[in-house]
């Protein structure tokens, strides 16, 4: 008979940043960040809103922590993560960089601060293929899993929503497709 051995990390590390909860708010500078994202016309992506963020970080049961990048005291990007234990390592998985389009310098900003924030083993994240984050995570030597691709199991629960089948309709972040 098989026997199952859970492993954790031999270690505990500390976060040096924000639970969500604090770290986004509802401003009026927020807002109108959120409004100017890139949000393509010809695919399903998700609409940020304050509201949005706070229903799905800042409230969620997983620890989500926020980086919000700021110049001249106006919101630049903002970065939203967990730390977890994964087997015997620590990983940060980023749910979100949210940033202008083409904004690459305020992204690699965020990248940055995840990855300084705690010292984890490895980070992971998902975006949209041609996207300012996809572009800037692989610059700072993101590479694809060797699992290969992103299986997604969509339920159309509407008529004429045939491109949901596609993955190549989405555009999602892993913050998007992960469950809680």
């Amino acid at each position: 008979s098989a026997t199952s051995v859970t492993t954790r990390p031999e270690r505990e590390i500390d976060v040096d940043a924000p639970v969500a909860a604090a770290g986004l708010g509802d401003d009026a500078d927020l807002r109108s960040f959120l409004e100017q994202l890139d949000r393509p016309a010809d695919r399903l992506a998700t609409p940020y809103t304050p509201e949005y963020l706070e229903w799905r970080y800042a409230n969620a049961p997983l620890g989500y922590r926020a980086i919000v990048a700021r110049e001249a005291g106006r919101i630049q990007g903002i970065a939203i993560f967990r730390v977890r234990p994964r087997g015997v390592l620590w990983e940060a998985t980023i749910a979100e960089i949210l940033v202008r389009p083409g904004d690459k310098a305020a992204a690699v900003d965020l990248f940055d601060g995840v990855a300084a924030s705690a010292p984890v083993d490895h980070l992971t994240c998902h975006f949209s293929p041609g996207s300012t984050q996809l572009t800037t995570a692989r610059r700072r030597r993101f590479f694809r899993s060797p699992k290969g691709d992103l299986i997604l199991t969509v339920n159309p629960l509407h008529e004429g929503l045939d491109l949901v089948s596609d993955l190549g309709s989405w555009a999602v972040s892993a913050g998007t497709l992960e469950v809680f």
